[in-house]
């Protein structure tokens, strides 16, 4: 529930707005995911896999919406407007991911990581089904998704040192924004501490 309201009279017409909605979402996917490790040696591991798009049934068994609003225009008014309740039913299918990581242990003093994550946006599918109607609002969807995403590449960087029983751990990843008009890329950094006893 969303509500406004003009408590001060600061605004002349306007006296208050509330708008409802309740809605509940379920969904389950599918997807399926395939990689290799081949270890070089004792200290170093490549790893190489692909994931395959996970393909969602997405239902909404209900949804309502409720608009009420107060003003004042020479005397009270108020009105009032009720969705019906609605039924959605649709499929989402998100992008294939490939992946390459390299790994590696510093003797017994730790170890380091990376990773490279590929994947394009302009593949996320909508499928709202054999209707006519859908047919078309589902082709709009999608080429909207066309138009606003491209690929985009995730890097992750990450180790662990080993100082006696201490752990201490860092990590630095960077995602490339997938919008293709906003270049707001991610960076974020993270660290740790450990303590590692006998037992």
């Amino acid at each position: 529930t969303y509500i406004e309201e003009d408590k001060g009279n600061q605004v002349p017409v306007f006296d208050e707005l509330s708008f409802f909605e309740d809605g509940r979402i379920e969904g389950n996917g599918i997807n399926g995911k395939l990689g290799i490790v081949y270890n070089v040696d004792r200290a170093l591991r490549i790893g190489i896999s692909t994931e395959t798009p996970t393909r969602y049934r997405v239902t909404e068994p209900s949804y309502v919406a409720d608009l009420e609003y107060s003003y004042t225009l020479e005397t009270s008014n108020f009105m009032r407007a009720e969705s019906p309740e609605l039924f959605y039913e649709y499929n989402i299918i998100t992008p294939w991911r490939h992946s390459l990581s390299v790994g590696s242990v510093i003797s017994r003093k730790g170890f380091i990581a990376a990773r490279v994550d590929y994947k394009d946006y302009t593949q996320l599918r909508f499928d709202f089904g054999d209707d006519r109607d859908d047919r078309a609002f589902e082709e709009l969807e999608n080429n909207r998704i066309d138009s606003l995403f491209e690929s985009s590449l995730t890097f992750s960087l990450g180790g662990e040192l080993a100082l006696e029983n201490f752990r201490i751990r860092a990590g630095y990843g960077f995602e490339q924004s997938p919008y293709s008009s906003d270049q707001s890329d991610i960076q974020r950094l993270s660290g740790g501490l450990g303590w590692r006893g006998e037992n």
